[in-house]
């Protein structure tokens, strides 16, 4: 437990590429199943989306910082990734106020910000992190 603690909740030390694709496999699992949610449950999609941005946001920040420590990089690379989640959870309160103008605007901005975010999700997924010991500390087993 107090590994999974460690895990979810410090952004000290590294992990390596399987944990975390497991625990953005287990987020995206999770995002899903309470996307059908309103279909069973009567509570507002934005609640939902709120609860679990605040649920999972968090031990996500710590999860990226540590795999970005295991790459050799500054936790400070995770702050590309504000400007997109705070895009996606705005989104759908734009999506009802903006008339067809404005869209033609945000579209743009919006396609260049999902292909950067999935580059470097791709980047930190796939990229082998740095063998032995680093600045952020050993290698997990």
């Amino acid at each position: 437990m107090s590994d999974l603690k460690s895990l979810l909740l410090s952004p000290q030390g590294r992990i390596g590429r399987w944990p975390f694709f497991l625990f953005f496999a287990a987020a995206t699992l999770i995002g899903v199943v309470v996307g059908f949610l309103p279909g069973f449950v009567p509570v507002p999609d934005m609640v939902l989306v709120c609860v679990l941005a605040a649920g999972l946001g968090y031990p996500a920040l710590c999860v990226l910082i540590k795999r970005l420590h295991d790459l050799g990089l500054s936790g400070s690379w995770a702050l590309l990734l504000v400007p997109e989640a705070a895009l996606g959870l705005a989104l759908p309160w734009f999506a009802w106020a903006l008339d067809d103008a404005a869209w033609i605007v945000l579209n743009p901005l919006v396609l260049i910000a999902a292909v950067a975010l999935r580059v470097l999700t791709l980047f930190v997924l796939f990229r082998q992190g740095q063998a032995g010991s680093n600045r952020f500390g050993s290698r997990r087993a």
